[in-house]
C-alpha cells in the first residue's frame, strides 16, 4: 500500500503551527531569562530550551499520528526506522531568536525511502505558513493562502537572492 500524505497536510500543517508557536513564549524574553546552550566546543551553535521543547512537542505529535514512523529531530536525534522519515528542525535561526529578531521558524520534512516528498515551515511571528506537498506549494497568512511557483528567471544577474550570511556561498575552489 502506498502511503499519501496529502490527507494528512491539513492535520500536519497544523501540529508544525502549534509546535512553532508554542516557541513564542520564549522569544524576546529579558535578557538572561532564556537557557541559552552551545551544541560546538568551538565556534557557536545556539539551542534553546524553547528549540527543546518545540522539538519535543512536535515529535510526539507526529508519533501519535503515524506510530511507524521515524522521526529525525535537530536536538534529540533520531527515533525509529523505516520507510517514512519525519525530519524536524524545532528553531530554524535560533541566532535571530535569541537576538529578538522575527526571521525564525519551524521547519519539517517527510522523506520516503530517503527521498523527500513534503516540508512545511512555520513564522510564528509573522503568521506565515508554508507548505509543499505533492508537487504544490502554498503559503498561508492571515490574509489568505495563495499558490506559490518557482520564478522564471533564468539569468543569475536579474534573480533575486536572500541568503544569511554573504560567505555561505564561497568556497575554496
Amino acid at each position: 500500500m502506498t502511503f499519501s500524505i496529502a490527507p494528512h497536510a491539513g492535520a500536519v500543517t497544523q501540529m508544525v503551527e502549534d509546535a512553532s508557536r508554542a516557541a513564542l513564549d520564549w522569544f524576546r524574553r529579558p535578557a538572561g531569562s532564556v537557557v541559552v546552550d552551545n551544541k560546538l566546543a568551538t565556534g557557536f551553535d545556539p539551542v534553546t530550551e524553547a528549540d527543546r521543547f518545540v522539538e519535543r512537542q512536535l515529535r510526539a505529535a507526529l508519533l501519535d499520528r503515524f506510530p511507524g514512523h521515524a522521526v529525525l529531530g535537530e536536538e534529540d536525534g533520531e527515533s525509529g526506522s523505516g520507510r517514512h522519515r519525519w525530519v524536524i528542525d524545532p528553531i530554524d535561526g535560533t541566532r535571530a531568536f535569541i537576538s529578538g529578531q522575527p526571521m525564525w521558524g519551524t521547519l519539517l520534512g517527510l522523506q520516503i525511502d530517503d527521498a523527500p516528498v513534503a516540508g512545511w515551515m512555520h513564522l510564528p511571528v509573522l503568521h506565515e505558513t508554508y507548505v509543499a506537498v505533492e508537487a504544490t506549494a502554498t503559503l498561508a497568512t492571515p490574509s489568505g493562502e495563495r499558490q506559490l511557483a518557482t520564478s522564471d528567471v533564468d539569468d543569475l544577474g536579474e534573480a533575486i537572492l536572500l541568503c544569511t550570511h554573504p560567505t555561505m556561498f564561497v568556497t575554496d575552489d
